[in-house]
This record gives C-alpha cells, sequence and structure tokens, in this order.
C-alpha cells in the first residue's frame, strides 16, 4: 500500500497539533491519548482508546485514510482483488458490484473473462443511475483485460456485453 500525507488546504499536515477532519485528544506517539471521531457539524461519532494505528474506512469498506503515531495519512490505492465479481456467472448486460471511489480519480479495471463480451465502465454520482463511459475494452473470445481511466465521478461498475465468467478487480488510485 502508497501512501500520501494529508495536508490541509493551507498546505499543513493533519496530525494532532493540527486536527481536520479527525479530533486527536491527548497523548502522542504510540503509547496514550485518545482518538475522536467527529462529524462535519463537531458530533462525536467514535472513539479509540491508546491507538498507535488507526485505519479509516468508508462505507463500502476501502480504506481512505490511517493514523501511524499519530500523523494521518489517505491511502493512493483502494480495492481489493476481484471486488467487482469473483469468478461470477454474468448474463448479457449484467452489471459488477459498485465500487465507492469518493477519494480516487485514477480508476483501473482488470481481471478476465470466459467468452467474447465487451466489458464497458459505467460512473454513478449517487450510486444509484449510472451511465456508460467510453472506457471499455472487447475481447474476442477468453482472456484478460485491463483499462485506465480518470473520473470525478464517486461509484464505480463495469457492465459485460456477452455471457462470460468473469473475475474483475476496479481499482483507485490518487485524489
Amino acid at each position: 500500500m502508497s501512501y500520501d500525507i494529508l495536508m490541509t488546504p493551507d498546505g499543513k499536515a493533519i496530525s494532532q497539533n493540527n486536527p481536520l477532519p479527525v479530533v486527536l485528544a491527548s497523548g502522542g506517539g504510540t503509547t496514550g491519548g485518545n482518538v475522536t471521531l467527529v462529524n462535519s457539524s463537531g458530533a462525536e461519532v467514535g472513539t479509540a482508546a491508546n491507538p498507535s494505528n488507526v485505519t479509516l474506512r468508508n462505507s463500502a469498506g476501502n480504506e481512505i485514510g490511517t493514523s501511524t503515531n499519530q500523523i494521518w495519512i489517505r491511502s493512493l490505492f483502494s480495492g481489493g482483488h476481484a471486488n467487482a465479481w469473483n469468478a461470477s456467472a454474468v448474463a448479457a448486460s449484467g452489471v459488477s458490484n459498485a465500487i465507492d471511489f469518493q477519494s480516487q480519480k485514477t480508476i483501473s479495471c482488470f481481471g478476465n473473462a470466459s467468452a467474447a463480451t465487451t466489458i464497458t465502465a459505467q460512473v454513478s454520482a449517487n450510486g444509484t443511475n449510472y451511465y456508460n463511459t467510453t472506457f471499455q475494452q472487447t475481447l474476442s473470445g477468453a482472456g484478460d483485460f485491463h483499462f485506465t481511466f480518470d473520473t470525478g465521478a464517486r461509484y464505480v461498475r463495469l457492465i459485460s456485453s456477452g455471457a462470460a465468467t468473469i473475475t474483475a478487480t476496479i481499482s483507485g488510485k490518487g485524489s
């Protein structure tokens, strides 16, 4: 996993001395102290006592940040193996699981299919209404596929034009 230090708009690293959006209470280093998670209104939504390493995940389970010795960094990569389809029997016009990429903009779609098909990326702002993109790969028979694109959309899923058994991963990088 690769990481980048989270920064505030004025270029300061988010840390115990400069919290945003996570409030770090007393303590520091690898012992003592608490981490308190707050929402945008400032209401407490969770606390971890004596953390040395804390991982933040979004509602889809993707890692969006971590604290090592209470210095907050964000993950530059997300998306686990076969998170879209896992050796799934996919019907023609079948769609994959949707993946939430709120903090990533460069998306890679890759995997393999057991038969001829076109794999197309679909995007959505709300996770309900999906739209085809021009990002796709056509397989003339069984084989591997891979394509990468940048998007501002929050959710990405795949659609298969033909019936096939498909294993596919959708992975995100950067912000």
